[in-house]
């Protein structure tokens, strides 16, 4: 994992925060777009299933396999195609933006949350769509795609000592 690929840790407020990952993708934004949100390419990179349109204000269900946590309830914040995917989860944010960069496009992907008064649940959250992220740009490229879960333990570590820094 290099600096470059590393996460930023921002404190929007006492219990609210932002993770903010910066990708350089070789490929077209439709192309991106599509592995951002047809159900087919999400299940080989996000973490659980997402039920419902992707429209601005449908409801959306996310369903994680085999019940190992508790379905969440979201809402679609906004979605314009090529360029912006945003959604709520639970109470947390999640939004994609792509944007044309060097024949390809410039992935910038923020999730904003509640963090209390400690940075290791953003730096868990972090570790993990870390590994979401690689699995995403490993389909895109076409190469094998890792384990989510694989040198998650690692990128935890990385990421509590990064956010405790800033």
């Amino acid at each position: 994992m290099s600096h470059d690929d590393l996460a930023t840790f921002t404190r929007r407020s006492a219990d609210r925060a932002e993770i903010r990952f910066e990708r350089e993708l070789p490929h077209p934004r439709e192309r991106v777009w599509h592995a951002l949100t047809d159900p087919g390419e999400q299940q080989h990179w996000f973490p659980c299933r997402i039920e419902g349109e992707l429209l601005p204000g449908a409801r959306l269900r996310f369903v994680f396999p085999e019940g190992e946590m508790k379905d969440t309830a979201g809402e679609v914040l906004a979605a314009d195609r090529p360029g912006l995917l945003a959604f709520r989860w639970g109470t947390d944010v999640l939004r994609f933006e792509l944007t044309p960069h060097d024949g390809g496009c410039r992935l910038v992907f923020t999730h904003a949350m509640d963090v209390g008064d400690h940075p290791t649940p953003s730096a868990r959250t972090a570790a993990g769509w870390d590994g979401c992220l690689a699995q995403l740009s490993a389909r895109l490229d076409g190469r094998d795609v890792p384990s989510a879960t694989e040198r998650w333990a690692e990128r935890n570590a990385v990421y509590v000592k990064r956010f405790a820094e800033q």
